[in-house]
């Protein structure tokens, strides 16, 4: 009994004080809002990777769409090949799916800087080396 008469103190004593009552409900809010679950959907690195959900036409117009939005680079096209499925006598892990070489045709392939920058998003999407990357300029219309 003298335990609840303890507790039923406290909370007069936090009601009795208008601040501290503030205090709390603003925290309240504060717990609510942090608990709101935000979801943010972003490309991944592994979202480009060739695998059987995203054929290649898909990869190229994903490709597509981020070199467009990269400065310098202009209206481009890309066209992606990819291993057939065979077996390597080496090892017996299959090539399905593997990015096999990129071409990228582009507005603004004629600026070194601008070629560099379109290689390095090409290798930091597929497993690629940078000899298997070709990058040309777009004829003008």
């Amino acid at each position: 009994m003298d335990m609840s008469k303890k507790g039923a103190d406290i909370i007069r004593n936090i009601m009795g004080n208008r601040n501290n009552l503030l205090i709390l409900a603003l925290l309240g809010v504060l717990v609510l809002v942090l608990a709101i679950p935000t979801e943010k959907k972003t490309e991944s690195k592994m979202d480009f990777k060739a695998n059987e959900d995203a054929g290649g036409e898909q990869l190229e117009e994903r490709l597509e769409r981020i070199l467009k939005h990269t400065e310098g680079v202009g209206e481009v096209r890309v066209m992606i090949t990819e291993a057939e499925d065979t077996k390597s006598f080496a090892s017996d892990k299959e090539n399905e799916g593997t990015v096999e070489g990129v071409v990228v045709v582009a507005q603004g392939a004629t600026d070194p800087a601008v070629k560099k920058k379109i290689q390095d998003i090409v290798i930091a999407l597929f497993p690629i080396e940078a000899h298997k990357i070709e990058i040309v300029k777009m004829k003008a219309d």
